[in-house]
């Protein structure tokens, strides 16, 4: 006899999938952050806390495939890039949806190598640790370019963390009684309970210094809020090679002589996108007039404020929605190269300036032979040049003479003044303001630097 039975088969196994999201904290990222965002969104949802961006940074964020996009609850308070982490670290896990199990966390100008993502979910699945620290690859000058001196031959940043485990993000030098804002060194992962991050071979690829114009605008910034980090050596090494005051052949505290070898020595992998896309994106994105030393000279735009020109580098006093390089440009010796400049833009500045030789000096000295600066300032035949409390030089059409090229002012006090300055005047001309401040000078000057010719004269 036959009995016809059903086969009792055994349940398959239900593998467990461990559930990553992505943060990231983010300010004037329009620049690199889609390629970020492209580069880490398949490990999951990823979410961008904006600290009130002045550029397109969250828009093109949300367009790259940015779950979702917040901007900061503390607009008008200090920098405290730990508590902003805090708080976007909160809203990851009240918004998404699985609740992640792990958290990746990234700046807005790194992106993950090609095969970083296979790579931290093997990390994960392994069971080692509940936090890894990544490496990182500074590009510099080009894409293809990476620096190695100094710090840079090893650095690496806690990034990957297991969500739930944390007591919180702190800055790197709490406890050690340093004169820095602790506001802003601090890492990307929590300090974990009784844990050590453990090394994961996986690089993310840093922007944020490749371009010269950006390195110079960070290390004014860094400056500017954190005068006083001898730690760091002032961030010198930030700008080495970029400023005549710190030669790229330096031994500093962290970094130099500055060494820049070829990516395809450290990163393995290829770069995983079709160079037509890359050059294009390049284009659009990250080269800007100046970037890199083997683009064309600079075009800088002194006393910009909020007025962004396209084309050139804005500068400015202090911080603002179209600055690029924060400086004082009565200082010593300005923060560009000799002969790196096409063209300067001082619309209303130079009257701010205190040391008239030092300021023609320096326009003289960064500009390129033939280059040109146009200047607009109050001309002290009206009352615009003096009644202003924060015009501390003043300026006619006589005032020029003493920089001009063969004019028997230049040559007589030339040597007892100090002038290094020769330009050609090309333009020039006054017109009537219909307002208080009454007329302005128009004047077009264009340095002469004959080959022959040293700096000193």
């Amino acid at each position: 006899k036959f009995t016809q039975v059903e086969p009792v088969l055994p349940e398959p196994v239900k593998r467990y999938s461990p559930k990553i999201a992505v943060m990231m904290r983010v300010k004037n990222e329009a620049r690199w952050i889609k390629r970020c965002i492209e580069s880490v969104k398949e490990l999951g949802p990823v979410f961008v806390l904006d600290d009130w961006s002045t550029d397109e940074t969250p828009q093109i964020a949300m367009n790259a495939g940015a779950t979702k996009v917040l901007r900061s609850p503390f607009r008008d308070e200090p920098l405290n890039e730990a508590r902003d982490k805090e708080y976007l670290l909160k809203a990851v896990m009240e918004f998404a949806d699985p609740q992640p199990d792990w958290i990746f966390c990234i700046d807005g100008d790194e992106e993950l190598e090609p095969g970083g993502i296979e790579k931290i979910r093997q990390a994960i699945a392994s069971g080692k640790s509940d936090c890894y620290s990544v490496k990182f690859l500074y590009l510099w000058d080009r894409e293809d370019q990476v620096r190695v001196d100094g710090v840079y031959s090893n650095l690496t940043r806690p990034s990957l963390f297991r969500a739930g485990q944390g007591l919180g993000f702190e800055s790197s030098y709490k406890g050690m009684g340093l004169h820095v804002n602790f506001g802003l060194h601090v890492s990307n992962a929590p300090k974990l309970r009784a844990v050590e991050s453990q090394p994961l071979d996986v690089y993310l690829l840093h922007y944020g210094y490749m371009l010269r114009e950006d390195r110079l605008r960070k290390f004014g910034w860094y400056n500017q809020i954190d005068p006083d980090n001898e730690i760091e050596d002032f961030y010198r090494h930030m700008a080495q090679g970029d400023v005549v005051n710190i030669p790229a052949d330096a031994k500093l505290k962290h970094a130099g002589p500055l060494m820049l070898v070829p990516i395809s020595t450290l990163l393995k992998t290829p770069q995983g996108r079709k160079e037509n896309e890359r050059q294009s994106e390049t284009e659009e994105n990250s080269q800007p007039p100046g970037a890199g030393r083997e683009a064309r000279a600079l075009k800088l735009n002194l006393g910009c404020c909020d007025n962004r020109l396209a084309g050139y580098v804005g500068v400015d006093v202090c911080d603002g929605p179209a600055v690029d390089v924060v400086v004082d440009l009565n200082e010593y010796r300005w923060p560009w190269e000799d002969s790196s400049v096409s063209e300067v833009l001082a619309a209303d500045v130079i009257e701010h300036l205190r040391d008239k030789t030092h300021t023609m000096n320096e326009l003289w000295r960064v500009l390129e032979p033939g280059g040109i600066v146009k200047i607009v300032v109050p001309t002290t035949d009206g009352p615009g040049a003096f009644q202003d409390p924060t015009h501390v030089s003043f300026w006619n059409r006589n005032s020029f003479k003493y920089y001009e090229d063969g004019n028997p002012y230049r040559e007589r006090f030339r040597k007892s003044y100090g002038i290094e300055a020769r330009f050609q005047i090309r333009e020039e001309q006054t017109r009537e303001i219909e307002s208080q401040d009454g007329p302005k000078l128009y004047i077009v000057l264009e340095a002469v630097k004959h080959p022959s010719a040293k700096a000193a004269d």
